[in-house]
Formats: C-alpha cells, structure tokens, sequence
C-alpha cells in the first residue's frame, strides 16, 4: 500500500465509508507530515485515507501538499513525486529548559518540539514563527 507524507496541512472533508458521499461535517485538517494512502483520483478530486478514515479534498491540494510538482506527477502515482523535491537541511536549534532539553525546528505552519532524553516529538502550531522558544513570565 503507497503513502505519502503530507508536506504541509490541508483542508479535507470526512467520507462515508461505504457510500464516499461528503459527511455532513465541516472539513478537517490534515496535519503537515501525515501519512495518508489509498490515494484515488476521481475527476478534479482525490480520495484517500488518514487513520483509517476516509477524507476528499481537491487534486491540486493533494498533489501540493505532497509535493508534487504541476504536469509532473500526480499524488495517486507512486512515491517518484516525493523524489523530485529538493532536499533542505533540517535544522534543530536547541531550546534551554528548566526539566532538561528541548529541541525545536522550524516547518510549514509552526515548529516540531523533540523533547531530549525520550526523543518524543509534536507540532505547535505557529503559521508566522513568532514563537520565541520563551514561556510568558
């Protein structure tokens, strides 16, 4: 089964698993670095599955957020369209701490936090980085 990690979030709405009908929700998000799979297109577009539920969004979005790149390959191809992005240094800066160390990175929408000694990671959401890597006082 393909997967592709998503690049940054989206908007998608929920499906009814049987029918694939739009549930009567509003759209969620799927967040940067999600794994989503059993990426079908169907016209303009795309189905797929996250956390074994069953989400619609457009085939642009999808294919942007997994990096594809316009005319070249779309998101229900295999994981070439990953490959063609150029790769970045990941950068960690470290974040000192009272409980011990913190580490952060920056990424679309926000920062990754790793915590030191159990290397557990999340997301904060903070779409202009003005986050100082400070608590309030």
């Amino acid at each position: 089964m393909t997967s592709q990690e998503l690049a940054k979030s989206i908007e998608a709405k929920k499906l009814n698993k049987r029918s694939k009908l739009p549930l009567p929700e509003p759209a969620v998000t799927i967040p940067f670095g999600a794994l989503v799979q059993e990426i079908e297109e169907d016209g303009a577009q795309a189905r797929f599955a996250y956390l074994g539920e069953l989400y619609q969004c457009s085939l642009d979005l999808l294919n942007r957020a997994v990096g594809a790149s316009a005319g070249t390959h779309s998101a229900a191809e295999s994981g070439t369209a990953n490959a063609a992005r150029t790769e970045a240094p990941f950068r960690w800066q470290e974040i000192r701490t009272n409980l011990g160390e913190l580490q952060r990175a920056s990424v679309p929408g926000g920062w990754l936090l790793m915590s030191g000694s159990s290397r557990s990671i999340t997301f904060y959401p903070d779409p202009d980085h003005a986050w100082d890597g400070r608590t309030p006082e």
